[in-house]
């Protein structure tokens, strides 16, 4: 009888352990227990601990992962819940690795304090995925930068005096700086990191502006409109006299917006087109006042004008049809198959591209500085530095990447690729970069 009444005991101290254990996350590569099962047993080709033949040899029967042998001295159990004990922990068991500085482990006396540490076991090891440089958002996802969240931020290049506009292809990630002496220069370096290397230099104040495709950057002066030479040599100018703002690329022109003064303050603008590989510039529509950003697609190009509106017009030139007449303010402007997607004054907006009521997917973020976007989201830069995004559908903004964690609190440029996203921060002199996004 009182071997039976033990056995009941240590059964439901088991039980409840078990449970709370139960709950622990195994990393790649290990093995999971059934419910109530030791995830070591599951794993092992011998008798698990728990097998009828060590209740019929009067072991105790004792969940190897019930720690705590003080509990059990009553019950008579100690001597062999130890014993239990010591031969898992020999056997590598996932539960029984070490926990940081300052936590219970797993052979501690408080099974719910080590679940706090072991919430993940990779290799079998108690790992944090949220800040572990060498298990970043799941085991073996290395981090050569620093583990924030479970995301991997890396400085790809520091001291880039003033870092702009940023974009990137499949190779590497450009960005445009400027200097009081030198004026502005275009700079690159891959995405798995490296030196950071020239573009070209002394390309006059307001190459502030980027945008590739496979082979190329192009950007905008305050005097032309500029290609690299693939491979290298020297940059070729496709457009001059007609320096401008914000640039965009499509498979065979290049777009853009130049501003005009034209005395005591006043600005007149045009959307302007040059084939990529040089030619004559179609002026393909003009503003009133001074235009924001411009996004080309396969057929037309879209830009938010001074007057608050969003425009766009055929590419080689047609007529210009208004898509918002009341766009909130004008700003950045990007692009997926079915919508335009803008900035203004107090947050982020989208509309159709052929046209349609226009829907705020974030509102309350005022001063945004960049934006982009993918199959699944917008992300923009807010004014106190943050990176943030909102889903195509709608829903609640997530900040990324915190204000207190973008040096200097500027972003500027933003760009994403099917990985990571990318961004500048004019005051820190730094270009970044966050996976996943």
């Amino acid at each position: 009888m009182r071997r039976r009444q033990a056995w009941a005991l240590a059964a439901g101290v088991a039980g409840l352990t078990a449970g709370c254990l139960g709950s622990v996350a195994v990393g790649h590569g290990e093995s999971a227990g059934k419910d109530g099962e030791s995830p070591d047993a599951a794993s092992r080709n011998d008798a698990s601990p728990w097998d009828a033949s060590s209740r019929d040899a009067g072991d105790g029967g004792t969940d190897p992962h019930v720690r705590g042998d003080a509990r059990l001295a009553d019950t008579g159990l100690a001597d062999a819940g130890a014993e239990a004990s010591r031969a898992d922990a020999s056997d590598g068991s996932a539960h029984d690795a070490g926990c940081p500085t300052g936590a219970m482990s797993c052979n501690g006396e408080q099974p719910a304090t080590c679940l706090a540490c072991c919430s993940t076991v990779c290799s079998g090891a108690c790992v944090d995925e949220q800040t572990d440089n060498a298990n970043c958002g799941g085991c073996g996802v290395a981090c050569a930068g620093t583990c924030s969240s479970g995301r991997c931020v890396v400085t790809l290049a520091s001291g880039q005096r003033n870092a702009q506009s940023v974009a990137v292809n499949a190779a590497d990630a450009y960005w445009s700086i400027e200097s009081e002496t030198e004026g502005a220069s275009v700079m690159k370096v891959p995405l798995g990191g490296g030196i950071p290397a020239t573009v070209a230099a002394a390309q006059n104040y307001g190459a502030g502006n980027l945008s590739v495709d496979t082979n190329s950057v192009y950007w905008t002066t305050q005097d032309a409109v500029v290609k690299d030479a693939p491979g290298g040599g020297a940059p070729t100018t496709l457009a001059s006299g007609q320096g401008g703002g914000a640039l965009a690329v499509s498979a065979t022109a290049v777009v853009w917006d130049a501003d005009y003064g034209c005395g005591d303050g006043c600005y007149t603008a045009a959307i302007l087109e040059v084939p990529i590989d040089g030619g004559a510039v179609t002026t393909l529509a003009t503003e009133p006042t001074i235009s924001g950003g411009v996004a080309v697609d396969a057929e037309s190009v879209y830009w938010s004008a001074g007057d608050g509106t969003i425009k766009k017009v055929p590419l080689g030139g047609g007529i210009v049809t208004t898509l918002v007449s009341s766009a909130g303010g004008f700003g950045q402007v990007v692009l997926d198959s079915t919508s335009v997607y803008w900035t203004a004054y107090d947050g982020v907006r989208r509309a159709p591209i052929d046209g349609g009521a226009p829907v705020t997917l974030a509102s309350g973020e005022s001063g945004v500085s960049g934006l982009a976007v993918d199959g699944e989201s917008v992300y923009w830069a807010a004014v106190d530095g943050a990176i943030k995004r909102v889903p195509l559908a709608g829903g609640p903004p997530t900040t990324l990447v915190a204000s207190n964690d973008a040096p200097g609190g500027t972003s500027v440029g933003i760009a994403v690729d099917s990985a990571s996203l990318y961004w500048t921060d004019s005051s820190a002199g730094t270009v970044m970069k966050l996976t996943p996004k």
